[in-house]
């Protein structure tokens, strides 16, 4: 469920107005309630999903309280009982009523303009504030933090103890714990780059997790950690994030990962305890990287890498390999 300091949502529908809605054809029970949308990682009782393929279908067996959009092509394959809404294009419709639970985040400014800090905003004891920052709604700023010149704090973030907010930076949609640094012109929960190219145009997907951010994490400057879609995007305690670095959505970094400037780690992709990637390195979505990893500098990675590799090259293999391959072709270079 997102998180209501930074979204509104509707209270319910029920299972049949949402077919309606979308124009599908009316489901086992039109009268279930359904609260929410949800991942298909993360389906709850109320929830509605939506399956790509059949390797999530399993999830139909446990969840008879939990509604899900699926492709024609699947229909057949699902268990008579569950509640399924049957689609020619399921994530677009699934889009469509995401849209319809949730309005857009909000900084909501109903206070005097010249002064940019809510009344309805928490500060903490021996607060440091510059000029023309600006603290929304329902901001928590924990003690001894200190908020640079134009700043901006979203409505509803958090933000812990012994933090440090840098000149420019804009943090919303955000939970952060003690003793964060987050450098000059940063930007943290911005919506993420999730669309879907359709014959009309291009439909963005709405985003409506967080960024939860552990305790003693630095962020450097002109970085970009974008909010999640349906799940959070987390980042974990005493990592540290370099200069120029893009953290897209959903992804989950661990403990103590150090990332260097201009690595871009694309949407959904999870990075163990203690890994360690270089400079200029691109990971593809959707990549599980195990705990303790070592990714030389301008590597590309896109497939999985387990607990205690040390990779490079693009397409990345492990580091030996990439050595000998790169003395190979300095040989053959040479004998022509």
């Amino acid at each position: 469920m997102a998180d209501t300091r930074f979204f509104h949502k509707k209270d319910f529908f029920s299972l049949g107005e949402i077919c309606s809605l979308v124009g599908l054809a009316s489901p086992l029970d039109p009268s279930l309630r359904i609260d929410d949308v949800c991942s298909v990682d993360d389906v709850r009782s109320g929830c509605l999903s939506f399956i790509k393929n059949k390797k999530h279908l399993g999830v139909l067996e446990n969840n008879p309280k939990t509604a899900f959009i699926i492709h024609d092509s699947l229909k057949e394959l699902v268990p008579s009982r569950s509640n399924i809404l049957s689609s020619q294009n399921p994530e677009v419709d699934f889009v469509k009523i995401t849209r319809t639970f949730y309005t857009r985040s909000f900084l909501k400014l109903d206070y005097d303009p010249h002064e940019a800090i809510s009344p309805h905003a928490k500060i903490g004891q021996y607060v440091r504030i510059s000029p023309g920052a600006v603290i929304a709604d329902g901001a928590e700023i924990g003690d001894n933090v200190f908020i640079g010149p134009n700043a901006v704090i979203g409505t509803g973030v958090v933000i812990g103890p012994n933090s440090e907010i840098h000149s420019g930076a804009t943090v919303m949609c955000a939970l952060i714990g003690h003793s964060v640094v987050i450098h000059p012109n940063a930007v943290v929960g911005r919506a993420g780059f999730g669309f879907i190219p359709t014959e009309s145009g291009i439909l963005d997907i709405p985003q409506v997790g967080r960024v939860i951010i552990g305790d003693d994490v630095h962020i450097g400057a002109g970085s970009t950690v974008d909010r999640g879609g349906l799940r959070d995007t987390i980042i974990g305690s005493h990592s540290r994030l370099d200069n120029l670095v893009q953290i897209g959505h959903n992804v989950r970094i661990g403990r103590g990962c150090v990332i260097v400037s201009q690595v871009g780690v694309a949407g959904s992709t999870e990075i163990g305890d203690f890994s360690m990637i270089a400079g200029q390195v691109g990971i593809a979505d959707h990549i599980k990287i195990g705990k303790g990893v070592k990714i030389a500098a301008q590597s590309g990675i896109m497939r999985d890498i387990e607990d205690g590799a040390i990779m490079g090259g693009s397409p990345a293999l492990p580091i030996k390999d990439w050595h000998r391959t790169n003395i190979a072709l300095a040989r053959l270079i040479k004998k022509e």
